[in-house]
């Protein structure tokens, strides 16, 4: 997952790449979360997220 400040919101995308197609997840965090908050988040939403980036529309890698 990679996070970034998009002002005034800390925002990360979980992205898929199988090679041929490229899908994302975007969730919004709001303020700016530390390592030990998004390493949390991930435990308890990362099937989700990934669930979600795999029913997303793809591009072509």
């Amino acid at each position: 997952m990679t996070v970034f400040f998009d002002d005034p919101f800390w925002v990360g995308v979980l992205e898929l790449d199988d090679g041929r197609h490229v899908r994302a997840v975007r969730q919004v965090f709001g303020a700016e979360p530390t390592g030990a908050e998004l390493y949390q988040y991930l435990l308890r939403h990362g099937v989700g997220l990934l669930a979600r980036a795999e029913r997303a529309a793809s591009a072509v890698a």
